[in-house]
């Protein structure tokens, strides 16, 4: 048995967490006033930086719980053998066991 890949909505959770931390950083330092008269707009600009920070926690916090995730499958996966065929009962097989008459 192959152990599950990790899933598309995990990379595309984990990357959307990355783009929203780009972006509201962006904002922040966009939006931090270059004058006095401007004062309210730090707090805005600081509440998006705070966002940022938290997005980028949110990724790596989500990073590492797939990569645990991961690493237990792998060791669970470890400890069993691998599955072997076996032998198909052949007409002798079944007589022996008495699943068949001899007819």
């Amino acid at each position: 048995m192959n152990p599950p890949k990790t899933s598309f909505a995990h990379v595309m959770q984990i990357n959307g967490y990355f783009l929203l931390a780009l972006i509201s950083a962006l904002l922040a330092w966009w939006i931090w006033p270059s004058h006095p008269f401007w004062w309210p707009l730090k707090f805005a600009s600081g509440l998006s930086g705070m966002t940022s920070l938290a997005a980028i926690s949110a990724a790596f916090r989500l990073m590492r719980a797939v990569h645990n995730r991961e690493k237990t499958i792998k060791a669970y996966m470890g400890r069993g053998v691998p599955p072997k065929s076996a032998r198909l009962a052949t007409l002798d097989d079944l007589k022996r066991a008495g699943m068949i008459d001899d007819e």
